[in-house]
């Protein structure tokens, strides 16, 4: 249960929505190639950085959003395009229950 249920375990199925969510938009011409293709090989999510964001923050997407953020460069300001974190915690809730 710890392994679904941890904190690591939420923030990799955030950044593994965040990246479909990408791919849906470059496939319908908005994200070109070559920015998809550095989120793809760059986007790393760090638990710790996460929290230490979110001290100042208060909010756990908005410092996941900026910790990723941090991992990818220019091409991070498609991530999170469009996207409520609503999205993202009902999204990611769906995907750990299944």
């Amino acid at each position: 249960m710890a392994a679904i249920w941890g904190e690591e375990e939420k923030l990799r199925t955030w950044l593994d929505i965040e990246i479909a969510i990408c791919e849906a938009y470059n496939r319908l011409g908005m994200i070109p190639a070559p920015d998809l293709a550095v989120i793809k090989e760059r986007a790393f999510v760090d638990a710790a950085r996460v929290l230490e964001i979110e001290k100042e923050t208060r909010h756990d997407v908005v410092a996941f959003i900026q910790a990723v953020s941090e991992t990818v460069g220019p091409a991070s300001k498609w991530v999170h395009m469009g996207v409520t974190s609503s999205d993202i915690l009902d999204t990611s809730f769906s995907l750990l229950l299944k």
